[in-house]
């Protein structure tokens, strides 16, 4: 049986991203201080979630392909104003 278009994703990982005007990922740093460019976003949804708790979840992920063509699924977590990738 197969999965279709699920994925399973690792445990995020704190990211640096510079992102446009409109605030979508421009670039991305990675932990060596290489740059990355974003070439296209390929899909971006946002999750609201726990609203109930006393730790909602609020996020706007983004599908990426970066430069040289390497796909990477990262978020902006919007309570904490921080940014997390997966890949």
């Amino acid at each position: 049986m197969g999965t279709g278009s699920l994925r399973y994703l690792s445990t995020p990982r704190p990211v640096r991203v510079i992102c446009g005007p409109a605030g979508t990922p421009h670039a991305l740093i990675e932990p060596g201080g290489r740059r990355r460019v974003v070439i296209a976003i390929r899909d971006e949804w946002l999750v609201q979630d726990r609203w109930w708790t006393d730790q909602p979840v609020e996020r706007h992920f983004f599908e990426l392909l970066l430069e040289p063509g390497r796909v990477m699924t990262a978020f902006h977590d919007l309570r904490s104003d921080e940014w997390f990738g997966y890949g």
